[in-house]
């Protein structure tokens, strides 16, 4: 236990170097075919326009209208651009994810690619909208597996 504590120890000094820029959560919900969508993001800022991030996201499964259900995770790299109040965005990234058909379960890899905008409320929230596609290349499905527009809420830390 007190090796775990090291290794958290390390990583937060470490990254906290590293990522001088700052770090951020962004909470993500949405609707598609499916019902509810919901995600999240944790981005460690490394320069003003490039950061670095791990995401989640969880899409609802409805069997009458034939969507599947979704989770994925992954890595990505973002790249945004300031204009006054404004961040405009691209985020490639790749991942997993957790294909629920209602017949069987299975496992995809594949690229993730989100664009968006946020919009300053405060120094530290940020209020936007994200477009987020999310591809498989390895698995049963191969292709777009999800095409989503989510609601997101910024919160720097």
């Amino acid at each position: 236990m007190n090796i775990l504590k090291v290794v958290l120890l390390a990583l937060s000094v470490s990254s906290s170097g590293v990522f001088a820029q700052g770090q951020s959560v962004v909470a993500k919900i949405g609707m598609d075919r499916g019902g509810l969508v919901i995600g999240a993001d944790y981005v460690m800022r490394d320069t003003p326009t490039e950061a670095f991030l791990g995401y989640f996201s969880m899409h609802s499964k409805d069997d009458s209208a034939g969507a599947p259900g979704l989770t994925a995770v992954g890595a990505a790299f973002k790249l945004s651009q300031s204009f006054g109040p404004y961040e405009v965005y691209l985020s490639p990234g790749l991942g997993l994810v957790s294909y629920d058909s209602g017949t069987e379960d299975d496992l995809l890899i594949g690229p993730r690619l989100a664009y968006g905008l946020h919009a300053e409320l405060d120094r530290s929230v940020h209020l936007g909208f994200e477009n987020q596609k999310i591809y498989s290349w390895m698995g049963e499905v191969e292709g777009l597996v999800a095409d989503t527009f989510l609601l997101s809420v910024k919160f720097g830390l």
